[in-house]
């Protein structure tokens, strides 16, 4: 082989370092010139997890009590029957009806039993799935008498904020004087029954009772999908009272990578899209101004992730996230942190639930 003198090798060498720079400079040119979605801004974030977030308008969970006459004439049945709109999961319901001198209320057995009679304030349970009962109305005392009826539905495992709904029942009976103290017709002067000769039964009302109205826009059920690089995403930033935004985690599962859908799983594995499920309800007597929220994922490195600015939520208002990443620390106990309005723009009631933590266990690697 020839030999190269020292001066050569020196050129040669120089002429290397050059060409492999050279090549670097043009590998970073290209990518940074090429506007793909799988690329990541710079070299750094080649191996960034991907963030997928989902979100879906639930609208204010509505009781919805329908009333067919508001009036009704004594030892007559009426039949109540309630819509839950947007039912936040399951429990029972509760009816009531309020104290009015003479006044009692039977549960109609359709099944062919005996009737209940049911005390008034007396607490009358009624199953999850039921959306109608039917009573019969007896009024002993006055010609005219008016009783309030409640119903109220209270979830598993939470008393709190229970939803209800109330109507006013006009209850006539035409054997009755027009005396307060008449019983089956009888005054205490005469003892003797009397009718009334020309009597006036109060117009029949119809109508629906709703605790709260349901909203107009958005519409409930809308979904929105949105995925995310880890790195460069940033957020935007009359009624009395106040809102009280409240987070809360709901469930942990996976999401596929392929079709964006999300499966409740505890099997957790690290080269999954682990996700987490957590809604957002606004507790207070406020509609809230557009808010935004921080969630601290438990990635390698950490990430904190920065939605985008969020609508203004009316009271009951409520959306579900169901919030995904890639590459999850390599431990057990990994926290998932979600941080409502972190900058406390909002004048909420209480921000001791504007944060909410789960911890990962169990992931397999």
């Amino acid at each position: 082989m020839e030999n190269i003198s020292g001066t050569k090798r020196n050129t040669l060498a120089k002429v290397g370092v050059t060409v492999t720079l050279l090549v670097i400079l043009g590998v970073g040119a290209w990518i940074g010139s090429t506007n793909f979605a799988g690329i990541p801004k710079n070299l750094n974030d080649m191996y960034a997890s991907v963030i997928s977030l989902t979100k879906t308008f639930k609208g204010a969970e509505t009781l919805i009590l329908e009333v067919p006459n508001l009036s009704v004439s004594s030892g007559q049945t009426i039949t109540l029957s309630w819509k839950h709109e947007n039912k936040s999961g399951e429990g029972e319901y509760v009816f009531t009806y309020g104290c009015t001198d003479g006044i009692v209320l039977e549960l109609k057995e359709t099944s062919g039993g005996k009737n209940a009679t049911l005390a008034c304030d007396e607490k009358l349970l009624l199953p999850n799935d039921a959306t109608s009962a039917s009573f019969i109305v007896t009024s002993k005392k006055n010609r005219y008498g008016s009783i309030p009826v409640t119903l109220t539905f209270i979830k598993n495992g939470s008393e709190e904020n229970p939803l209800s709904a109330s109507a006013m029942i006009m209850v006539a009976n035409e054997s009755l004087s027009n005396s307060r103290d008449g019983i089956l017709g009888t005054t205490k002067a005469s003892g003797t029954a009397t009718k009334s000769a020309t009597p006036t039964t109060p117009p029949k009302k119809t109508g629906a009772v709703a605790v709260k109205p349901a909203p107009v826009d958005p519409k409930a059920g809308t979904k929105t999908e949105n995925t995310y690089l880890i790195s460069g995403t940033t957020a935007g930033a009359s009624e009395t009272g106040k809102p009280d935004l409240a987070a809360k985690i709901i469930e942990v599962g996976v999401i596929d990578k392929i079709t964006n859908e999300f499966m409740s799983t505890t099997t957790l594995h690290s080269t999954d899209r682990i996700a987490v499920r957590f809604e957002v309800i606004n507790l207070g007597n406020k509609t809230s101004s557009d808010w935004y929220f921080n969630a601290v994922l438990p990635t390698f490195p950490n990430h904190i992730f920065t939605s985008d600015s969020q609508g203004a939520l009316a009271p009951n208002d409520r959306i579900e996230f169901t919030l995904g990443f890639d590459k999850i620390e390599n431990k057990n106990g990994n926290i998932f942190t979600i941080n409502i309005d972190p900058t406390g723009y909002l004048p909420d009631v209480t921000r001791d639930n504007n944060i909410v933590k789960y911890t990962i266990n169990g992931v397999i690697f």
